[in-house]
């Protein structure tokens, strides 16, 4: 009890610290209007929707962790709770409307739960929980939930793939189930005029569905774009254009607009970041307007009269802690009350409820702030004034107001939108805010930064590449043509080469090569690593920063042979990789990762074979003895594309052989040779890579290898093949329990779409080890115990779950549990 009490007061002063920073919160045109926490579902709130009665009054309807709380908006000053509706307890929790019912999934159990509203304000009726089932799976969870022109749309369920399932709501109360569409797991989907735009978050973009007959849903299209993770959808009012948020992905999580107009061709004619950092996570649209929930940076609107231009106009933050990228604060919003109203569900802080003052003026649009070396001790800003009032009434009587680093520095009248900033300091960065006021109101501010006279340092160079060659190594690059802020580069000096950590070379450059592409032939052999530094001729000089270090070979062979008797030969090693000589399947010499005694906890250290380029009928072959722990492996890897991927040939531990190695103890005869065809590399210049991959809680002997050539077969045995799984696998972690880390092991027959996700056993999810694309084969990873933020969790039990879906069609789930003691 007092633990509970303590935890209450807690939430209690969060509570009154976001009552008292509310207004604070503001941004541009929105308002703060209220504020409510559940008093029975608590502060936690996933989607939320809304729902007007026959005589105006308006609800919110918010999910919570464990049911459905239903608040009076009405009278903002008057928030209050009408029901609350208990539901199977799950992070994930969505709602929308039909009728004068609400319709409520969440990714734990108990299907979709159909309640009566038309009671309210007394109360509300849960109706029925409604599960659909048939050979091919059921409706028991769904991770989100669409309504539209009397149909219900779940997605990302436990329906087959996780595709759209697709409900006739002609009876309200007993769904009817028309067709299914699994091509792709949906996260999400909107529809318009018979035709779904669905959210294919693991990579694939969104598939654009005609169901105009509801029980034969056909493909139209796919819109995909490198590094898709999208997460919803919507279009615009007239349908022309397509807005998209990722959530994952190796893009950025921000908020795309598509041209639909010309299928198949969707070209992408803008983007939109409500922050540099946060995570967009749901984008709904009203007329001009876009309304975003933006995770940590709370409420984004966006006006979208030009969707090739969208300009922010306000927002409200709701997780005013940071703008971290990760999947706190505002999960949804809903803005299509009829009085303007829109309420934001937050993950800490409940129910927001805001509108917007239309009769504040629009910002000033294309705001910039430029000064380069001509103008060393000013900026000019410029600016478009503002012509409207956000309700669209004509803007008059206003001024411009100018802030720089915080503080108001001029007020300019309306038609001069130009002002020149002197008696600046050379090379300091100045931040300008401008708002247009009348003597009533004020627009929100724009922001815009310059270096007086430009920044001091340069950019760094780019396209930096690296080629190896028979006699030495070529390295390309790009130089720059600008400073850090894009001002020009009028006082390029030198390009420095450093090699192996050292400065090897330094290319004088002038002005006139600013942009120009370049390149540098190192004649030496073996591997060394090299980064590019621009150098200006000021005094003191200025310099870039470093390129990313890149690894060269000089001298490129045809055939590889190595036995380890003069040391390490030409291999690249990090780690321990070493030679010893207390143990050889020949001569007296062979490699190890461990030459001082076992391998070390978290080894990740590995080796690299010369680039050879391979003919037919070439092997590769090597002795070797892997007394590696059980969950801790070594893998043989190749590379075709200098070391940008690599693809596993095998993977070992004392496992692998457990007559020879399950002893644990190195000895002479314990050598197993290893013979793998490159028949499927022919013509192509191929690394090998020899990885370990351990972890802290156990360690061996260590892996050995000798006598390791890429040669021509010398009889049709040699013939061995690349292994590949035969079917997809989620094996157990170990060590379990575990601390601080233990090893997750699956492996993959086709190349696939992967997320390993850990989750507490509330379902929140609490990290993500994988989301990529990974090739076939046997895959590791390591999880330390830590959350997406870094920070290290208590003890208890956690989830792992494992979601591919391969280049074949096939898909895979499976989940298992770990236990983590501190």
């Amino acid at each position: 009890m007092i633990q509970y009490r303590i935890k209450y007061l807690i939430v209690v002063s969060l509570v009154m610290i976001v009552n008292i920073s509310t207004r604070a919160q503001e941004i541009g045109a929105v308002r703060f209007l209220g504020q409510f926490t559940s008093q029975t579902g608590g502060t936690y709130v996933a989607g939320c929707w809304g729902w007007t009665d026959s005589t105006g009054r308006e609800y919110a309807l918010l999910g919570n962790q464990c049911g459905t709380s239903i608040v009076e908006i009405t009278n903002p000053d008057a928030l209050v709770e009408r029901d609350f509706i208990p539901g199977p307890c799950s992070i994930w929790r969505e709602i929308q409307t039909h009728s004068h019912y609400a319709y409520v999934v969440n990714e734990s159990e108990g299907g979709v739960q159909i309640i009566d509203l038309s009671f309210l304000p007394d109360s509300a009726h849960l109706v029925k929980s409604y599960i659909y089932s048939n050979p091919n799976g059921n409706t028991a969870r769904a991770h989100t939930i669409h309504i539209k022109d009397g149909y219900m749309y779940l997605n990302g369920g436990s329906y087959q793939r996780g595709g759209i399932v697709i409900f006739s709501l002609a009876d309200p109360e007993n769904p009817l189930f028309q067709s299914a569409w699994e091509t792709h797991y949906i996260h999400d989907s909107f529809v318009r005029n018979d035709t779904i735009y669905g959210a294919a978050i693991y990579g694939e973009g969104v598939d654009i569905i005609d169901v105009t007959t509801k029980t034969n849903p056909q493909l139209l299209y796919t819109l995909s774009y490198p590094g898709a993770g999208t997460h919803n959808c919507a279009t615009t009012d007239d349908g022309r254009y397509l807005l998209t948020t990722d959530e994952i992905g190796t893009t950025t999580k921000n908020i795309k607009v598509w041209d639909l107009q010309n299928p198949p061709s969707f070209p992408k004619v803008a983007e939109y970041a409500g922050s540099p950092t946060a995570i967009v996570h749901n984008v709904f649209v009203k007329g001009n307007l876009a309304i975003m929930s933006y995770y940590t940076a709370g409420l984004r609107i966006i006006d979208i009269s030009d969707p090739t231009q969208p300009v922010e106009v306000g927002g409200y933050d709701t997780y005013p802690w940071n703008d971290n990228a990760g999947y706190d604060g505002a999960w949804s919003a809903y803005p299509f009350f009829p009085s303007g109203k829109i309420i934001i569900g937050d993950m800490a802080s409940g129910l927001f409820v805001v509108d917007m003052n239309v009769n504040a003026p629009n910002i000033p649009s294309a705001f910039k702030a430029y000064s380069d070396y001509q103008t060393p001790t000013s900026i000019t800003l410029t600016w478009n004034d503002p012509g409207t009032l956000i309700s669209g009434d004509t803007l008059t009587n206003f001024k411009i107001h100018i802030y720089r680093d915080g503080a108001l520095i001029a007020q300019v009248d309306s038609g001069v939108e130009v002002f020149i900033d002197t008696g600046l300091i050379l090379h300091q960065r100045y931040t300008y805010r401008i708002r247009a006021v009348t003597p009533d109101d004020s627009s929100s501010t724009v922001v815009a930064s310059a270096y007086a006279g430009g920044a001091a340092q340069p950019h760094a160079a780019t396209n930096f590449s690296i080629q190896d060659a028979t006699d030495g190594i070529r390295l390309s690059w790009k130089n720059p043509s600008t400073q850090i802020d894009g001002t020009p580069l009028n006082d390029f000096a030198s390009v420095d080469i450093y090699r192996d950590g050292s400065l090897y070379g330094s290319i004088p450059q002038t002005s006139s090569d600013t942009g120009q592409l370049r390149s540098y032939f190192d004649t030496t052999s073996g591997y060394h690593l090299y980064k590019l530094l621009i150098q200006d001729n000021e005094i003191p000089s200025n310099a870039s920063a470093f390129t990313d270090s890149l690894l060269g070979y000089g001298g490129i062979t045809f055939v590889y042979n190595e036995d380890f008797e003069q040391g390490r030969g030409e291999i690249f090693a990090t780690g321990g990789w070493d030679t010893t000589h207390s143990l050889a399947f020949s001569g007296n010499a062979s490699l190890t990762e461990s030459p001082g005694g076992n391998y070390p906890d978290n080894s990740k250290a590995y080796f690299l074979t010369p680039p050879v380029v391979i003919q037919p009928n070439m092997v590769l072959r090597f002795k070797h003895i892997a007394i590696i722990a059980i969950l801790d492996f070594g893998f043989v890897e190749i590379s075709k594309d200098h070391n940008k991927t690599f693809s596993i040939l095998s993977g070992y531990n004392s496992q692998r052989y457990p007559s020879l190695w399950g002893d644990l103890r190195a000895d002479t005869g314990d050598w197993v040779a290893e013979t793998f065809s490159l028949s499927s590399y022919v013509n192509d210049t191929v690394i090998i890579r020899f990885r370990m991959l351990a972890n802290s809680t156990t360690n061996a002997d260590g892996w050995y290898v000798d006598d390791l050539s890429i040669d021509f077969a010398t009889d049709i045995q040699e013939q061995a093949v690349t292994e590949i799984p035969e079917a997809f696998s989620l094996s157990p972690n170990y060590p379990n329990p575990f601390n601080p880390t233990t090893s997750i092991t699956y492996s993959l027959p086709v190349r696939s779409m992967v997320t390993l996700r850990i989750f507490d056993l509330l379902g929140q999810e609490v990290a993500t080890l994988v989301n990529s694309r990974e090739e076939a084969g046997f895959h590791v990873m390591v999880w330390d115990g830590r959350n997406k933020n870094s920070m290290p969790l208590g003890s208890g039990a956690f989830l792992y779950r494992l979601d591919a879906r391969g280049e074949n069609g096939a898909f895979f789930t499976q989940q298992r549990t770990m236990l983590l003691l501190k």
